[in-house]
C-alpha cells in the first residue's frame, strides 16, 4: 500500500532535496513525478515467502545462474525482525 504525504505543501513539485525532510523510520520514500509516495516496510510473511522462494530457486536452478550474485539481504520488516 502506498500513500501520499503532504511534504512541500503542494506548491511546487518535490525534488531529491525534499527527501532530506522525511524521517528515517524504515518506510520507503520515493518522489515520483514530483509527488512523495510512501510504502511501508515488508511484513514478516513477505520476508518468509521471499526467503523460501530464494532457497528453492538456489537449490533447483543451475549454479551458473547465481555466479557473481551476492548473499540475499532481507529488508527490515514491520517489527524489525528479519530472517537470515
Amino acid at each position: 500500500m502506498t500513500e501520499l504525504l503532504p511534504i512541500g505543501m503542494g506548491i511546487s513539485p518535490l525534488t531529491v532535496d525534499d527527501l532530506d525532510q522525511v524521517p528515517d523510520d524504515g518506510w520507503r520514500y520515493e518522489i515520483i513525478d514530483g509527488s512523495l509516495h510512501v510504502s511501508p516496510p515488508p511484513s514478516n510473511v513477505h520476508q518468509l515467502v521471499v526467503h523460501s522462494l530464494y532457497d528453492r530457486l538456489r537449490t533447483r536452478c543451475p549454479k551458473a545462474w547465481f555466479r557473481g550474485s551476492r548473499r540475499v539481504r532481507a529488508s527490515p520488516s514491520t517489527d524489525g525482525w528479519c530472517p537470515t
